[in-house]
């Protein structure tokens, strides 16, 4: 079974209703599911800075010059994007739909993306989980506690996973500055 097709039949569970094991399958369930899964996802991955959702790619310039007056260059935003962490070597830009614009003629982009829902780790599951519930609650059962309870179990569990995904990056040490030189130890 797909990841997503687990996390909202999860969900449906929460709310007392039966699993569903396919999106295309009759029921209220399925056809909610399947239309509030990825706006929901995208929301998701991009309220954070997950480790789990960032990625490097150079882009490749495209041929136009001077594409706006402020901007000489231009470079096609990946498909998978959800949003930009920083541009390689960090510089202006400005996005303009799927292309970015900047002055640097070559870039790359650290960005977070649509990662694929069989490698989100344990607690992004459980986030997740919960997020569909709160979702799928009013339109499923028109149970505005239940939207509630859910809502508040995704913002214990998005505090949760959060910190749990920060422990797994590297701390990031002091540079060696004039102001950190000049301590005494």
């Amino acid at each position: 079974m797909e990841k997503k097709i687990e996390i909202c039949s999860n969900a449906l569970l929460f709310l007392g209703h039966r699993p569903i094991s396919s999106f295309d399958e009759p029921g209220a369930g399925a056809l909610l599911s399947k239309n509030l899964w990825e706006p929901t996802y995208r929301n998701f991955l991009a309220i954070n800075p997950w480790s789990f959702a960032k990625k490097y790619q150079g882009l490749n310039r495209l041929p136009q010059e001077y594409p706006t007056p402020d901007y000489k260059y231009q470079f096609q935003i990946p498909s998978d994007y959800i949003r930009i962490d920083t541009t390689v070597p960090v510089s202006d830009y400005q996005l303009f739909e799927d292309k970015i614009f900047t002055n640097a003629p070559d870039l790359g982009l650290e960005y977070y993306y649509m990662v694929r829902e069989e490698l989100l780790p344990p607690y992004a599951v459980r986030a997740l989980e919960y997020n569909m519930a709160s979702v799928l609650a009013i339109p499923l059962t028109v149970d505005n506690a239940k939207a509630e309870l859910y809502a508040k179990l995704f913002e214990k569990q998005l505090q949760v996973s959060m910190s749990t995904d920060a422990q797994s990056q590297p701390t990031k040490g002091f540079a060696s500055t004039p102001t950190t030189d000049v301590r005494f130890y």
